[in-house]
């Protein structure tokens, strides 16, 4: 049989009569404890949370104690000692959900148009790095387009000559039915060759104005980007 706890002063008898009481101190006491434990685990009351504020389609403000519904604008959010804590930004419809990822969307295409144009021109800075480079480069695209240019005007010379001979013999029949077949097929052939001829040239002119075009819009993009090095460089 365990011993009787006894209080500090008490007599035998009376801890004999305090016994029981004693003995259920843990149990009369464990709800107390528990009590005290949940209030330190507890969640603080809702209470504690910011107070929100916007104004209405009628122009009132209104308060709460969460996000509010019926803003027009963003929503203030205060602590409850009335300090500022955040501005919550108005809620979107649909329409304006689908218009602001559009300008999102056009700012990446223009971010991606900026990166493009700034790898070209850190690519023609590599290419011509001085004016030198660039007039040299124009020469060796415009070459085989004038060697082609002057081997046309040659042959047109040549047909032409042609042609004058043709007329002279020409000139021996009035009524061209009276013409021979071959001297009226050459002199065919020779219109025709000249016609093509003209035609060809007009062609090799116009890609010596596309070239000359391209370099000529390369140049005035340069004299900028050539610029910008040399500021950057003082």
């Amino acid at each position: 049989m365990s011993a009787i706890p006894r209080l500090p002063g008490a007599t035998p008898r009376q801890a004999s009569r305090l016994a029981p009481v004693t003995s259920l101190l843990p149990v009369l006491l464990l709800p107390v404890v528990l009590g005290f434990q949940s209030s330190l685990q507890a969640p603080p009351p809702s209470g504690t949370g910011g107070i929100f504020s916007c104004k209405n389609a009628r122009g009132e403000t209104i308060t709460g104690d969460r996000e509010l519904a019926g803003c027009v604008g963003e929503q203030t959010e205060r602590n409850r000692d009335g300090s500022f804590r955040r501005i919550v930004p108005k809620s979107m419809t649909e329409d304006e959900k689908a218009a602001e990822e559009e300008k999102r969307r056009q700012r990446e295409r223009e971010a991606t148009e900026r990166r493009i144009e700034q790898r070209k021109d850190e690519g023609l800075l590599r290419l011509y790095p001085d004016p030198a480079m660039l007039e040299k480069a124009r020469q060796q695209s415009l070459s085989p387009m004038l060697t082609a240019i002057r081997i046309s005007d040659d042959r047109n010379l040549e047909l032409l000559k042609q042609r004058k001979k043709l007329a002279d013999e020409a000139e021996f029949y009035p009524n061209k039915q009276t013409m021979p077949v071959k001297l009226k097929s050459d002199i065919d052939a020779n219109e025709a060759a000249l016609a093509a001829e003209k035609q060809a040239q007009q062609g090799r002119q116009d890609e010596l104005k596309r070239i000359n075009g391209n370099f000529d819009a390369t140049l005035a993009r340069l004299k900028i980007l050539w610029a910008r090095q040399a500021a950057a460089s003082r």
